[in-house]
């Protein structure tokens, strides 16, 4: 996650939407790979507290410095709006809404490729992040939306 994180802030592939929905579907795809790791990290916490501790690190550190770093720079290339709070509390739940989308237990069950599951997640966050988005980048944002319209009946409903 961080290598992507960390990739992604140093290019400009983020400067489209395009870019950023490629991102988000590799993010995703990766944390499908590893979905048992957010449905069963709290039980093995009760047990290992030094391993509840190593991981906040990592996902206070590497993942979440990441992930708004990556905000902060949609917002400088003029993709987002928001002030420096909106954007920090935006990139907070934003990965709060990644991972709880890969540990949903009927996610975690499902037959469907990880494509599918990257695809439908993906465009839920794009949903999510749509108000923030620029007047700039609203027309290329909703066509990316339109053009990734949800195969009905590809997941599960929540």
């Amino acid at each position: 996650m961080a290598d992507y994180l960390n990739a992604a802030g140093e290019l400009s592939v983020t400067a489209s939407v395009e870019g950023l929905v490629s991102l988000l579907e590799k993010v995703l795809r990766h944390l499908w790979t590893f979905r048992f790791i957010p449905q069963s990290i709290s039980s093995l916490f009760s047990v290992n507290q030094s391993l509840q501790e190593s991981y906040s690190k990592i996902e206070a550190g590497l993942i979440s410095r990441g992930v708004e770093k990556l905000f902060f720079k949609l917002r400088d290339q003029g993709m987002l709006e928001g002030d420096d709070v909106q954007i920090g509390f935006l990139a907070r739940n934003f990965q709060l809404l990644q991972t709880g989308w890969i540990a949903r237990p009927d996610i975690a069950k499902c037959p469907q490729e990880a494509q599918t599951v990257a695809r439908e997640g993906c465009l839920s966050l794009l949903y999510f992040l749509a108000p923030y988005v620029s007047s700039r980048f609203r027309q290329p944002f909703e066509r990316v939306l339109a053009g990734m319209a949800p195969v009905h009946g590809a997941l599960p409903a929540v």
